[in-house]
């Protein structure tokens, strides 16, 4: 099956996989980010709440 023969639906579940896919990659980034910048300002996280 090649990407020019996917129907509405299929397109749209690809993407939808592909956007969500990126969004945990985006906060998995930004949750070591904000820790990186906690650390170096002293604060403790807690990830136990």
């Amino acid at each position: 099956m090649t990407f020019s023969k996917l129907t509405f639906e299929q397109w749209y579940f690809v993407l939808s996989l592909v956007i969500g896919l990126a969004a945990l990659g985006l906060n998995y980034w930004h949750k070591r980010a904000m820790q990186r910048i906690a650390n170096k300002k002293g604060v403790a996280l807690s990830e136990s709440d």
